[in-house]
């Protein structure tokens, strides 16, 4: 799963036209599979720096990039920059024009949201 998403980043770098949209999409892709293995650390560097590549895009990924920190931040047992990056990401949301887009979005914050707390997630393995 790792492998899969560093080489579908790296395939991005090679192309002439990556965009920081396709960079910023790596990055969370990055993040998202380091949370799932319960890897704070490596989550957050991911998760900030696909934050980091959103701005300036749609709101749809910068609420993306804000949940991605959010996700990494539970795991890291960092209840401060949970609520944080959860709130914006919940003030981005609701700026996402697209209904498909917006109702991801919606989604996965919900459930992030209902999950379990950083305490309960950081000896996951």
């Amino acid at each position: 799963m790792v492998l899969c998403a560093y080489a579908a980043l790296w395939h991005w770098t090679q192309r002439a036209d990556c965009t920081e949209q396709n960079l910023s999409i790596g990055h969370w892709q990055l993040s998202r599979v380091f949370a799932l293995l319960g890897r704070g650390e490596p989550s957050m560097w991911h998760a900030r720096r696909s934050l980091d590549l959103a701005a300036g895009l749609e709101p749809f990924f910068v609420g993306y990039g804000h949940e991605a920190v959010a996700r990494a931040a539970r795991l890291l047992a960092d209840d401060a920059t949970f609520q944080t990056h959860l709130n914006k990401a919940r003030e981005y949301v609701a700026t996402v024009t697209d209904d498909e887009d917006r109702g991801a979005l919606e989604k996965d914050l919900r459930e992030l949201a209902k999950g379990p707390r950083a305490a309960d997630t950081r000896h996951a393995q």
